[in-house]
């Protein structure tokens, strides 16, 4: 996998003192990731260290630590988030994106921080229910198709398409080229 770091924005700039960095077995999805989603144990670990988050967020992370809330998760499955207030950078492509709290992300797993898109079924029916923009770079055959429209994530292997110069390539053939590139532009390890 590959730890690839998304600056935070900090006073409407990106901020390379300040980062979440994510694990993934999925480099080749990183052109698609529309949004962040941290642990409420990370949040908790963010207001230690003096993140002024909105009194709302601090009771979602609460109740998200709680003992009760965590038996009820592993029960139902029901996946719960709150946007941060907070945006980050994706580092391929500049692009703004959302930072939110959720119960499906593991502190214990990785760094307690995922970077979410339209190729993971979690990270899809989060997104579908908090209206979370979400966007395909994988397909059949590499024709793009919108993912606003999909009733569910597109986890097979295909062609990349939207993703620079590895579009056109077998996703698989170009997982690790895209994870050297991550690491080669010092985004990641």
């Amino acid at each position: 996998g590959v730890l690839i770091k998304f600056p935070l924005i900090v006073s409407d700039q990106p901020d390379n003192k300040h980062f979440l960095e994510t694990f993934t077995t999925r480099p080749d999805t990183i052109f698609s990731v529309t949004f962040v989603a941290i642990s409420p144990e990370l949040a908790q670990q963010w207001l230690t260290v003096g993140w002024n988050a909105s009194d709302k967020v601090k009771q979602y992370i609460q109740k998200a630590l709680s003992v009760e809330t965590k038996q009820a998760i592993k029960e139902t499955l029901e996946k719960t988030g709150i946007f941060t207030g907070v945006h980050a950078i994706n580092p391929v492509n500049n692009e703004k994106i959302p930072v939110w709290i959720s119960n499906f992300v593991l502190a214990e797993y990785g760094t307690g921080a995922v970077m979410a898109d339209a190729h993971d079924q979690r990270d899809f029916e989060f997104a579908k229910k908090y209206d979370i923009p979400l966007k395909f770079v994988i397909s059949t055959d590499g024709t793009p198709h919108d993912a606003g429209k999909a009733k569910q994530a597109f986890v097979d292997d295909g062609i990349l398409f939207n993703s620079n110069q590895f579009s056109g390539m077998c996703n698989r053939e170009a997982l690790p080229k895209i994870a050297d590139w991550i690491v080669k532009n010092k985004w990641g390890k």
